[in-house]
């Protein structure tokens, strides 16, 4: 398993579960000047990983584990409705996921997600309300298995 693998199988999980919404792989955080490059896709739900701590070796898979901090943007307009509403739901929906332990079609390659890591922020500010958008992030950890080349 690589990050790449995994954090598709996120968006793929994400695709399936939460229809209409578009689910797209982010490269990772983004500045409010990024934002305005994304209101084309709205409303969306993008998928980053953040970073990698605590690494070990896993013997069983001739590999490494290590736990992964993912962060999914929730990220609505008006032309889909009231947008802080919009993008509540969303955000709502993706913890609603995790908190099914979630292994994203992945069982034998990951944990559960760690619920007392979960976070949901809402990102509101002045300089991204200009922009007539919502933003919410919804953040955890989770233990991953990786497997060497």
């Amino acid at each position: 398993m690589s990050l790449a693998a995994l954090t598709g199988a996120i968006v793929t999980t994400l695709s399936s579960r939460l229809t209409p919404v578009r689910v797209k792989e982010h490269g990772g955080s983004f500045t409010e000047r990024e934002l305005a490059l994304l209101l084309g896709e709205a409303p969306c739900l993008l998928v980053s990983p953040i970073g990698l701590a605590d690494f070990g070796p896993n013997h069983n898979l001739n590999g490494w584990q290590a736990t992964a901090r993912f962060t999914v943007y929730c990220l609505s307009t008006d032309a889909n409705g009231h947008r802080a509403d919009a993008a509540k739901d969303q955000a709502q929906a993706v913890l609603n996921l995790l908190l099914e332990d979630q292994d994203w079609g992945l069982p034998t390659q990951c944990d559960v997600p760690v619920l007392t890591s979960l976070r949901a922020e809402n990102l509101y500010s002045g300089k991204i309300n200009v922009l007539s958008v919502a933003l919410w992030a919804v953040s955890w950890d989770q233990l991953f298995i990786f497997t060497t080349p």
